[in-house]
C-alpha cells in the first residue's frame, strides 16, 4: 500500500485521488463479465480498511448529532420569552 504517499497529500488532493480511483473501478467494473477474483491476501487489508471506515463514519456520526442537539437548545432558548 502506498500508505506513505497519501499521508503526505493534502486533503483536497486525497479527495481528488479517491474520485479518480472511484472512476477508474467503475469502468473496469463495466469491462468486466463476472466480478472481481481478489486473493485472500488482498481480501484481508480491504475487510480491515472498510471495519475502520465504518467505525470513523458512527464515530462522526454521533459527534455532530451530540453537537446539533447540544446546539439546538441554545439557539433556540432566545426565542421563547
Amino acid at each position: 500500500m502506498d500508505v506513505l504517499a497519501v499521508t503526505r497529500l493534502s486533503d483536497d488532493e486525497k479527495e481528488l485521488e479517491l474520485l479518480l480511483l472511484r472512476q477508474q473501478l467503475r469502468i473496469v467494473e463495466r469491462k468486466q463479465k463476472r466480478g472481481p477474483q481478489i486473493p485472500r491476501w488482498q481480501k484481508v487489508p480491504l475487510a480491515m480498511l472498510a471495519v475502520r471506515l465504518k467505525k470513523r463514519a458512527r464515530n462522526g456520526r454521533a459527534a455532530v448529532e451530540a453537537s446539533v442537539s447540544k446546539g439546538a437548545g441554545r439557539h433556540h432558548s432566545g426565542l421563547l420569552p
